[in-house]
């Protein structure tokens, strides 16, 4: 092992840079440099961990080179590349997660909890006395009837919990823990209104209707709140009732409003929230001529919030009229503040909107309507626009407004689009993920043209097929894409079109995109799913494959028993056909109560293993061991 220039920095300094660090970048860049290097990644002691992206194999080498005792944070999620890995973490450290004495924060995502895992989690939580912080992100409770009550309970006294998009779980039992809640379902606020919520600092939620909600009951339980965001569903009515005065510390505010520019600015409160630094406003039916003014704006906010940093605020203006935006051009807007606004006339709205860029400019079709604008240079008009659709653009003409440097999502309508026509208006270095069209490729020539404009995308890892391809032979193409690793596949049912998909599995995967890792198939007929021993995947090289399927039974039960009866199947008998790799999954109901199986693939089984259940098989499951491995 050669010499490291970082071998002369001393170890405070390298400690000092690993702050600035992920766990997964630290080990990335350093490991096996040095000696050294090798002998300060084992000392540092606060590493954080995001599992959620990590092939099975990462997984076993992080915690097999990184003392238990040294890991600092870890986010572990059973979505669709990572399927059973909050399984197999806690069934591997079942009995030993009093090791993890250096654990501050542990994540949990995209989590299906039955009561045998439920099970592993209280054992988890009984050992992790050092933890401070439990995320729960996306969790959904199976069979489990206490709702979590229990599991909170044998928490460390000083744990806070924070809790996203998890509305099968009971919030009684946190009242002096939960620090963080968001919720984009209606929410069952009368759980906050029997409590007093002394640890909350963060909320935030969308309500069906602003009259059934006692805003401010609800604000009154949460004395420590210091941001809040604010949304609702009903149609007729979107302002709260509400009185801000009762929110005291509040730092970051976003709230939707329809009422005149005086009740905003003297009937709400809002003005006496002077500790307040980020504020937005969504203001629905803008008839107040207030609203446009940038003086008006101006005033209001030298005299209520010297600490005012970031403001945005979005006005629906329902007639078209002629509006001036020399209001938004004063000393104070560009110059003090540097906040900036736009006129558009937006194509799905009857009348303007009037918006803060580049915010509210998030959307290719708000930006393509932009009337008017006080940035200075339109080179940051289109910051967070990432999805790129590539329609009703028209290469040929001058542009200024449509020029997109931070696209991430590209949507390709026309095949016929050339690389040297995209980069005028698309920085294609930016885009990750390229969405194919519904109709398109009839021939060998179409297919061929997307290949070479990916060659024009450097950092594209992922392909989402909306169609599939109908060509007679892919043997012919002249080309192929080593740089994509994850590919979303369309549906898998009978149709006169396409009756076999051999010839096509075979041509993306081996002759278009040799190196793919990451399998989605968005929807599969059960029938066909039992022809996965036709199909050519590459199962050796698959990291995860995610299979949604669906069943036109007549009942439920019907659709239940058939997947069961189709998963056993492949278990048992198709997959250890096709690959002798351990495996983990995680198997959920998506919104729509479709089954979405979720696999994750570990390393190559040995013939000499042993084929009993050992320490090793309870933690990852073989091809040949799906009845006997206590995850299944």
């Amino acid at each position: 092992m050669s010499s490291f220039a970082f071998d002369h920095c001393p170890v405070e300094i390298l400690h000092m840079i690993f702050e600035y660090l992920s766990g997964n970048e630290i080990l990335h860049s350093f490991v096996d440099t040095s000696l050294y290097m090798n002998k300060i990644l084992k000392s540092y002691d606060k590493y954080n961990f995001d599992l959620t992206r990590i092939t099975r194999q990462e997984f076993d080498f992080i915690f097999s080179y990184i003392s238990l005792k040294r890991l600092f944070s870890i986010i572990l999620s059973d979505e669709k590349l990572t399927g059973g890995q909050i399984q197999l973490f806690l069934s591997r450290y079942s009995s030993s997660f009093h090791r993890f004495t250096g654990l501050r924060c542990l994540t949990f995502r995209h989590m299906t909890i039955d009561q045998q895992k439920y099970q592993l989690i209280l054992r988890a939580f009984q050992q992790l006395q050092n933890l401070r912080l439990l995320i729960l992100d996306q969790i959904k409770l199976m069979n489990i009837h206490d709702e979590f009550t229990e599991g909170f309970n044998q928490l460390n006294e000083h744990c806070l919990v924070n809790i996203i998009e998890s509305p099968h779980l009971t919030l009684i039992p946190l009242k002096t823990r939960l620090q963080y809640w968001s919720n984009s379902y209606a929410i069952r606020h009368r759980e906050f209104l029997s409590e007093q919520w002394s640890q909350v600092r963060t909320v935030k939620f969308s309500v069906l209707s602003v009259y059934e909600f006692r805003i401010n009951d609800f604000l009154s339980a949460l004395p420590r709140l210091i941001s809040l965001d604010m949304n609702t569903e009903d149609r007729e009515k979107k302002s709260f009732l509400v009185n801000f005065d009762l929110a005291p510390n509040l730092r970051r505010l976003t709230f939707p409003f329809d009422e005149s520019f005086t009740y905003l600015t003297t009937r709400t409160g809002l003005n006496t929230l002077k500790y307040l630094k980020q504020l937005e406003i969504k203001i629905y039916n803008c008839n107040d001529p207030l609203f446009l003014n940038g003086n008006q704006w101006e005033r209001f906010i030298r005299n209520a919030f010297p600490y005012l940093s970031k403001f945005d605020f979005i006005c629906h203006i329902p007639d078209e009229k002629n509006l001036s935006l020399d209001s938004f051009r004063t000393r104070f807007w560009f110059e003090e503040k540097k906040w900036f606004v736009a006129l558009t006339k937006y194509k799905k709205f009857d009348g303007l909107k009037l918006l803060t860029v580049p915010h509210f400019n998030n959307d290719m079709e708000i930006s393509r309507t932009i009337i008017e604008t006080t940035l200075p240079s339109c080179n940051d008009l289109n910051l967070n626009i990432r999805d790129f659709h590539d329609e009703e653009n028209h290469y040929d003409i001058p542009l200024c407004f449509n020029r997109y440097e931070h696209i991430e999502r590209f949507h390709w309508e026309k095949i016929s689009s050339f690389a040297l026509k995209l980069n005028r208006i698309c920085n294609l270095n930016s885009v990750k993920i390229v969405i194919l069209p519904t109709y398109w490729m009839s021939f060998e020539d179409d297919f061929q043209k997307v290949l070479y404009l990916l060659d024009s995308m450097p950092n594209v890892f992922k392909i989402v097929f909306s169609e599939w391809p109908y060509m007679k032979s892919y043997s012919n193409l002249k080309c192929a894409n080593s740089r994509v690793t994850s590919i979303e596949l369309p549906y898998l049912f009978k149709c006169t079109i396409h009756s076999d998909y051999s010839d096509a599995f075979k041509g993306i995967f081996f002759h278009s995109f040799p190196n793919v890792k990451h399998i989605v198939i968005n929807q599969a007929e059960i029938k066909l799913c039992y022809q996965f021993n036709k199909y050519f995947l590459p199962w050796e090289n698959l990291s995860s494959l995610q299979i949604k399927c669906l069943n036109s039974a007549k009942t439920k039960e019907d659709e239940n028993r058939k997947y069961n009866e189709w998963k056993e199947k492949f278990f048992n008998e198709i997959l250890p056909q096709l690959t002798r790799r351990v495996f983990t999954f995680s198997d959920q109901l998506d919104k729509s109560k479709d089954h979405v199986l979720s696999i994750w693939f570990g390393q190559t089984r040995c013939d000499d293993e042993d084929d009993g259940i050992s320490i090793v098989s309870k933690k990852t499951i073989s091809c040949f061991q799906y009845k006997k491995c206590v995850l299944s």
